[in-house]
């Protein structure tokens, strides 16, 4: 009994996957993340949405961020200080000629003017305050970023945004 069980959660589980349903978390992260490194941080930075926040998150976090995800445009920030840093919080978001300030709120150490210490993490949300039309590119970035002169461009495929729209 216990054999046809864990049978019957395979099937269930790779189904979806074999049928194309669900996209796999490196697909997912090709398509909605990007990866920023300087000398002082490592940081992922996730465009949130039904298929990310769901492979990302789990009960009672995944819902809300869902439902915040379904109206407005947030990103999840999850990162590493390398060296003793500072932590500035103020993202910004540029699209074409326009650019939005971000809300930032913390879920682990991701404060405004937070002191964090080599090896720390920190991780937390960025509300964009603005529109975004997420069929033209657009930019994440905070003063961090400028001085190393990467910044995180997100411009999601044909593929990537129909998924998210369905």
């Amino acid at each position: 009994m216990k054999k046809l069980a864990l049978a019957l959660l395979l099937v269930s589980l790779t189904l979806p996957v074999a049928a194309g349903q669900t996209p796999d978390l490196a697909e997912l992260m090709a398509d909605y993340a990007r990866r920023y490194e300087d000398d002082d941080r490592s940081m992922l930075v996730v465009h949130l949405n039904d298929l990310t926040t769901e492979a990302l998150f789990g009960p009672p976090m995944l819902y809300t961020l869902r439902a915040q995800a379904r109206m407005n445009v947030i990103v999840y920030v999850q990162g590493e200080a390398k060296s003793d840093i500072e932590l500035d919080t103020d993202f910004r978001v540029r699209q074409g000629g326009a650019e939005y300030r971000t809300t930032p709120v913390s879920i682990e150490n991701f404060e405004q003017g937070n002191q964090i210490s080599s090896g720390d993490q920190f991780e937390g949300i960025l509300q964009v305050n603005g529109p975004l039309n997420l069929r033209i590119p657009f930019t994440v970035w905070n003063i961090a970023f400028e001085r190393s002169g990467q910044l995180m461009e997100f411009q999601l495929s044909s593929n990537a945004y129909n998924r998210i729209q369905q």
